[in-house]
C-alpha cells in the first residue's frame, strides 16, 4: 500500500496541465514525506533512490534529481528521527513544509534555472498550495495505514 500510494501521487504530479507557472505540488514527494514522518521505520534507507528515479519519469524531472533529492531527506528525516524523542502534529507539517520547499528549489536549480530570486515568484502558487494540501497528505497517509493494519 505505501509504494503504490507513492507511485500513484508520482503520476498525478506528471498528468499534463498546461498552464504557464507549475501549479501542482510534488504529490509523490509529499507522499513519501507523509509514509516517512507517519512510519519511520516503513522503508529502508536506500528506499529514496527507487521512489525519486520514479518521480523522475513520470513528472519529467532531469532523470536522477529525484533520486538524489529522495534520497537526502530519507538522510534528513533519519537525523530528525535521531534528535527528537517526540514529535506533534504541527512539528511535522513543519518538518514536510521546510522540505517541500527545499525539494521545490532544488528542482529548479536541476533544471537549469539559475535566477532563484525571478523564478520565486513562479513557483510561489505551488509552494504555497504544496503547503497547505500536506496535512491532507498526512490524513491520506494515516488513512491507508489503517487500512493496510486491518486487511
Amino acid at each position: 500500500m505505501p509504494i503504490a500510494s507513492i507511485l500513484f501521487c508520482s503520476a498525478l504530479s506528471g498528468i499534463f496541465l498546461i498552464t504557464q507557472h507549475p501549479l501542482l505540488p510534488p504529490l509523490g514527494f509529499m507522499m513519501f514525506i507523509s509514509w516517512r514522518l507517519l512510519r519511520p521505520s516503513l522503508f529502508p534507507m536506500w528506499a529514496g533512490l527507487p521512489f525519486g528515479l520514479m518521480d523522475d519519469i513520470f513528472t519529467a524531472q532531469p532523470f536522477g534529481s529525484g533520486g538524489l533529492l529522495f534520497s537526502l531527506t530519507m538522510l534528513v528525516m533519519m537525523n530528525i528521527d535521531n534528535r527528537t524523542s517526540w514529535r506533534q502534529y504541527g512539528m511535522n507539517w513543519v518538518i514536510g513544509a521546510i522540505l517541500i520547499i527545499i525539494y521545490l528549489f532544488a528542482n529548479l536549480f536541476f533544471q537549469g534555472i539559475y535566477q532563484i530570486r525571478a523564478e520565486f515568484i513562479t513557483i510561489m502558487p505551488q509552494t504555497i498550495l504544496a503547503i497547505l494540501t500536506f496535512p491532507l497528505m498526512l490524513r491520506l497517509a494515516g488513512w491507508l495505514n489503517r487500512y493496510r493494519l486491518s486487511s
